[in-house]
């Protein structure tokens, strides 16, 4: 049976992010993710591995309806055996990132059919990898390791064929309960534009400052250890702490991207929930980080309560403000990744012996044009991977905020 639903919060902020990008980008929304396949499994094995996938998640089998822009709609349509396309090679490990690149840079088409494709690469008949690329309307990086796990699960035969879908999401937003849920969230926005400075709107084309750091991990992760905070706070407090030395406003408003997976009827739902949630955070009184963390830990809990909205709506009452969509893209904003659950864990004793010598901060094509003009995505891993993507015009601006924040992240390692 095919099923009709608005959109949800989350579905419709990716689809503000990217409506208006040009047809020869129509790929940059696309995630792709590379899973490495047990030895001796058969074709068959990950072909139904794929299938049950399709049968679980309601996403894997949605298109959506975009003809009226003010009401956009999903349409969930029955399981189909899903078509897999497979990559012969003789040497699979070293063409995975060849294959990865050409499922995710081929744009979707929303409309026509579901914006998610698998190939799987094989050494003659043999599956080695599979390889899946989606549109973000699709799958968040959150929903990327649960369509994995689960996966993994159909490979073992655990998995079952309980639906789950973004419809749901939908409902619950459009209850009464939901409705006052997104009414509060537009009185946090609408009070926060009367508080904080406007951004000044700044123009494309973009650059990237890049920035990998082992060292900046260790004194990272001891501060957070040190502080009993997340390593996302101490960074986040380090990146303000860098803004803040740039400017002479008392009051900066950071966007931080929330993954709205609070709820326990979101959690395990394939979908994109990642919505932009201002935070205002005040100056601190004095040079240690550790102030400014509780600032951050207490600013972005509050901020977390209002992340999930009508985008839409938020953008009424920026006009209402006498702010531009452009502004709003302009404020510093900040993603941090964290290591994925099954990604080895780096100890800080492996951190000490591997040096600490920094690279210095080198210059790259952005990672994406797509969303906020000055954009700060943190990668957690053994290093931490620093991409700050800024108009051209604020390259020093870029290089002099990752400076600032190496040595606030140093100095709050040496406090402890």
């Amino acid at each position: 049976m095919i099923t009709s639903a608005p959109l949800t919060y989350g579905q419709l902020a990716i689809w503000r992010d990217v409506e208006s990008v040009p047809k020869h980008r129509w790929h940059e929304p696309n995630l792709a993710q590379t899973w490495a396949l047990p030895v001796g499994i058969g074709m068959p094995a990950v072909r139904e591995a794929i299938a049950a996938l399709v049968r679980r998640h309601e996403s894997l089998r949605t298109t959506y309806d975009l003809t009226d822009p003010a009401a956009l709609r999903q349409v969930a349509h029955p399981p189909q055996p899903p078509d897999v396309r497979v990559e012969r090679t003789a040497e699979p490990q070293a063409d995975l990132d060849a294959v990865r690149e050409q499922c995710a840079r081929k744009p979707f088409g929303l409309i026509r059919e579901p914006a998610w494709r698998a190939t799987i690469v094989a050494a003659a008949d043999t599956p080695t990898h599979l390889v899946l690329a989606q549109h973000h309307i699709v799958a968040d990086g959150a929903a990327m390791a649960i369509l994995k796990r689960d996966f993994f699960a159909a490979l073992a035969g655990t998995l079952d064929d309980a639906v789950t879908g973004p419809a749901t999401i939908a409902a619950h937003e459009q209850s009464p309960a939901g409705r006052r849920r997104a009414a509060a969230a537009l009185d946090y926005w609408a009070k926060l534009f009367t508080e904080i400075p406007s951004p000044i709107a700044q123009t494309p084309p973009y650059v990237e400052a890049r920035l990998v750091s082992r060292a900046l991990a260790r004194a990272a992760r001891r501060a957070a250890a040190r502080l009993r905070v997340s390593v996302a706070n101490v960074v986040l407090a380090a990146y303000c702490a860098g803004l803040f030395a740039l400017v002479d406003d008392h009051r900066l408003a950071v966007r931080v991207l929330s993954s709205n997976r609070f709820d326990p009827y979101r959690r395990d739902v394939v979908t994109s929930m990642n919505q932009w949630i201002s935070v205002p955070i005040d100056r601190p009184s004095g040079p240690d980080l550790a102030g400014l963390v509780r600032e951050v830990v207490n600013r972005t809990r509050v901020a977390y309560a209002y992340a999930a909205y009508d985008v839409d709506r938020m953008f009424q009452l920026l006009d209402e403000a006498g702010q531009r969509r452009a502004q709003y893209d302009s404020t510093w904003s900040f993603n941090f990744i964290p290591r994925g659950p099954d990604e080895p864990e780096t100890s800080l004793a492996d951190v000490d012996a591997a040096g600490a010598q920094e690279q210095t901060v080198s210059w790259a094509t952005p990672f994406s044009s797509v969303g906020p003009r000055c954009y700060l995505r943190v990668i957690d891993g053994a290093d931490l991977t620093f991409e700050l993507r800024v108009p051209v015009g604020w390259s020093a601006v870029a290089a002099e905020v990752l400076r600032r924040m190496h040595q606030a992240l140093l100095d709050a390692d040496r406090a402890g």
